[in-house]
Order: C-alpha cells, then structure tokens, then sequence
C-alpha cells in the first residue's frame, strides 16, 4: 500500500514541479504562444495536485483511489517506450520502472486486501 501511495505521490511532485517550472519560465522568459503556456502551466498544476490528493487516497485506503492510480501509471508507459525510442534513456528509465513499481504496487494482494479489508466477511 505504501509503496503504490508514494509511487503515486512522487508522480504528482514531478508534475507539479514541471508545472511550477513552466510557470517560471513563462514569467523569466517570453512565451512564443503565451496563452498555450498558461493553459500548459495551470495544466500540469491540475494533474499534479490531482495525483498528490489521489496517493493520499491510497494512503487513507479509499477504495476510489486505485483506479486513477492504477490509470496514471498505464499511461506513463507509452510514454516511456516514447522516450526510450527517442534515445532519452535519462527519463525514460526512470519513467518506465516508477510505472511499472507503481502498478504491481497498485495490484498486489496486500494493497487490495488493505483497501478491501472492510468490505471483506
């Protein structure tokens, strides 16, 4: 359960931290496409505070929080074969084992048997 919750959770720093990185450099820098770079920027602030509230979901064993959890690191995967394919082994390594932790993390009898155990006889 721990381990599915800060897999989770370490996702939504990341993206809130690129979010507060474009938002910076929207500020230092000038945006080409300005109104792009605030829909990008409040974009990943969304998504990453949404993935911070979802891995204390999973830390607070609430049966919702496995399936954006389970979800968000489904996706990461693509994008990790995209970065490996793009030769950017530098994030694409990390990408796709923080996925693949996260999943069997999300999957694994002890989590299930944690977020069910109340609903269980």
């Amino acid at each position: 359960m721990w381990v599915a919750a800060a897999a989770t959770g370490l996702d939504g720093v990341v993206v809130v931290a690129f979010g507060v990185f474009f938002g910076v450099e929207l500020v230092v820098a000038r945006a080409t496409n300005p109104t792009a770079a605030v829909f990008g920027t409040g974009l990943l602030l969304v998504t990453g505070t949404a993935l911070l509230v979802v891995a204390r979901g999973l830390m607070r064993l609430r049966t919702w929080a496995r399936t954006p959890a389970s979800m968000t690191h489904l996706l990461a995967l693509p994008v990790a074969y995209g970065l490996l394919e793009g030769h950017r082994v530098d994030l694409g390594i990390p990408l796709l084992v923080g996925s693949l932790v996260g999943l069997v993390a999300v999957f694994a009898p002890s989590t299930t048997q944690a977020i069910f155990a109340d609903q269980q006889g």
